[in-house]
Formats: C-alpha cells, structure tokens, sequence
C-alpha cells in the first residue's frame, strides 16, 4: 500500500483525487472533484485555500478538508 503527500490543487489533479470540505461547527459537507476545485479556488496549497473558504450555512471559517482517492 502506497501514500501519496497531497498539499497542493496540482497534486489533487495529478492522483486525479477529490476534495470533501467539511464544516467543523455545522458539519455541512460539500465534494468537489479537482477540477472544480481549479475553478472555484484557483491553485496553490490546500491550506492556503482551507483559510479563506467560508461555510454558505452557517458563514463560519471551520473548514475540514479530506482528500478522497480516485473512483
């Protein structure tokens, strides 16, 4: 079994992974697959992308990302 480091949208794109953002303080969760997160946040590191997302339930910035393997 292999783990693979994933830290930026580029690593998400190339494992072909999705994103699961996950509100800590109302658990609303949303699944997005690379691409979309291309579109929707642009690139660069997930951590610099976990801090500026914002819940669209609660409008809190408790953000929860998990990286799913490929389908």
């Amino acid at each position: 079994m292999s783990f693979k480091r994933v830290a930026t949208v580029a690593d998400l794109v190339r494992f072909r992974a999705s994103l699961r953002i996950e509100c800590g303080d109302c658990a609303a969760a949303h699944t997005l697959s690379a691409v979309e997160v291309v579109r929707r946040c642009g690139t660069g590191s997930l951590d610099r992308i976990r801090k500026r997302l914002i819940c669209a339930r609660c409008g809190r910035k408790a953000a929860r990302l998990v990286v799913l393997p490929p389908v």
